[in-house]
């Protein structure tokens, strides 16, 4: 789990030229989910406390909440094109950082281990749906 700062990836969402997409649950998240499945592993064995047991059991069952969720894109296929991929990523970094109102904000990220966490929008990608906005321009900016 350290590998991504504790970020755990949950599956692909996609991936492009340079870099693989994930959905990851946020460290947490993830670290509540172990600690509730280690306590319901204990509480198994002499259920004595049934109360405490079925709230466990339902901290590893529930829905993970959207604030709990991240995008984490792995650069693993930067390519050597001249240019330094590693300023590439520190680019791309910097720029979601500064917090333009209609870029994803960057939750986390190591330029080093070549990988970053932003927001995740459940709706993916606008190209996924281009008719969204149509007709309403306010909405769309």
């Amino acid at each position: 789990m350290a590998e991504f700062n504790g970020w755990e990836k949950i599956k692909s969402l996609g991936e492009g030229g340079q870099s693989t997409v994930f959905l990851a649950r946020s460290p947490e998240r993830a670290r509540q989910r172990v600690e509730a499945l280690k306590a319901v592993g204990e509480l198994v064995g002499g259920i004595n406390n049934p109360a405490r047991l079925i709230e466990n059991i339902g901290h590893c069952l529930r829905e993970d909440a959207l604030g709990e969720l991240g995008a984490l894109k792995v650069f693993d296929k930067v390519r050597r094109s001249g240019a330094d991929p590693g300023e590439r990523i520190r680019r791309e970094m910097d720029i979601l950082r500064s917090g333009y109102a209609n870029l994803p904000k960057l939750r986390d990220g190591d330029l080093d281990g070549k990988w970053m966490v932003t927001e995740y929008f459940p709706d993916g990608t606008l190209d996924k749906s281009p008719g969204r906005f149509k007709g309403d321009a306010s909405e769309a900016l």
